[in-house]
């Protein structure tokens, strides 16, 4: 039995044979009644690129905008999905190519294909360019190849398949972005701003150069304004809290947002030791201020990215507070996301929890 996600939040159980599923995350499964997925011989485990004329996977067509008031402010403009840019459009007349060199392995571009044709293979993003008789993308009209996805969605259900994540996969990724970040300012803000878009949290990064609005992320969140300080290398994490503070005094001061409708959001990528004063300047922040910063890491987010999650407005409520008597966010993750037992290998490592 195999736990399938069917975008949501929702899991069932599928007596499904594994070894007809093959590298890919996504899968079409094709059955008379999606109440029985029991026949292997219905699964396609693998779509051709179907060259949609919007191409999700290249460049974010979503609203992104926030609230009026924060319009005004100066970001980073750029709605690339790939942030160093690996994956391309080439025309109306071939399939999207995705350069393997620069690729490092983030599996944005992968969430953003809705029918799969995207994969993880060997540590970085592949397109499926193979023809099959309904899909043949650039020798049919945009029209006939519409009418050929419906004919096929008719009769099928597209389901997002939770398994192990590989170890190997997600360190080399954490290699390719520590090295990148190094010597491309900007590319971590723009990286988890991408991240942020992907599982429902309408973001923008601080534009590069810019010195007035020093905050690196800020966010709509439902009803709350999300203020994010961003170091997935770890480099001067005590100074992301207090980066926390000043922006708050900007948000509120200049643009009239109270506190109570800011969350506060400190993203890094690993948990400084347990003697770190990182959490002492977090508990005093939150006795001197009464502002609870959350702490979230980007190896967190890059598995629900990886699992298709999507975020509701009860994500942050009382969950990744941590301080010197709580120096985990393990419950909290996996309150909004049981199944990360199930899929990440590096759950007991210190992406969660403080373990010196």
């Amino acid at each position: 039995m195999i736990k399938l996600n069917k975008k949501s939040t929702n899991f069932e159980e599928l007596d499904i044979d594994v070894s007809m599923l093959k590298s890919a995350n996504e899968f079409i499964i094709q059955a008379n009644e999606f109440s029985s997925f029991s026949d292997s011989k219905n699964i396609i485990s693998e779509i051709t690129c179907l060259n949609c004329s919007a191409h999700p996977c290249t460049h974010f067509t979503e609203d992104f905008k926030l609230s009026e008031i924060l319009r005004e402010m100066p970001y980073n403009s750029s709605m690339e999905v790939c942030p160093v840019g690996a994956i391309r459009s080439p025309g109306s007349t071939s399939y999207i190519e995705i350069n393997n060199t620069l690729c490092i392995g983030c599996n944005l571009c992968i969430s953003r294909c809705s029918y799969g044709a995207i994969k993880q293979d060997s540590n970085v993003a592949v397109v499926n360019n193979f023809k099959t008789d309904i899909f043949k993308p650039y020798e049919l009209k945009e029209l006939e190849q519409t009418k050929n996805i419906d004919k096929l969605l008719d009769k099928t259900k597209i389901v997002h398949i939770l398994r192990p994540i590989s170890e190997n996969e997600i360190l080399k990724h954490y290699s390719h972005v520590e090295e990148l970040i190094r010597n491309n300012n900007g590319l971590e803000n723009h990286l988890i701003r991408n991240v942020f878009n992907s599982i429902g949290i309408k973001s923008k990064a601080r534009a590069i150069g810019n010195n007035d609005i020093r905050f690196d992320l800020i966010a709509q969140f439902f009803e709350k304004i999300i203020v994010a300080e961003i170091s997935i290398n770890g480099n001067d994490i005590l100074e992301l809290p207090r980066a926390i503070l000043d922006d708050f005094s900007v948000i509120n001061s200049r643009y009239g947002i109270e506190f109570q409708e800011i969350i506060p959001v400190i993203v890094i990528n690993k948990f400084p030791n347990k003697r770190s004063d990182f959490y002492e300047v977090l508990d005093d922040i939150k006795t001197i201020t009464n502002i609870e910063i959350r702490v979230i890491t980007y190896h967190f987010l890059s598995m629900l990215l990886r699992s298709n999650f999507k975020v509701d407005p009860t994500f942050f409520d009382n969950r990744f507070i941590v301080g010197k008597t709580n120096t985990s966010i393990m419950q909290s993750a996996l309150e909004v996301f049981p199944a990360l037992r199930d899929i990440d290998p590096l759950i007991e490592a210190d992406y969660y929890s403080a373990i010196k």
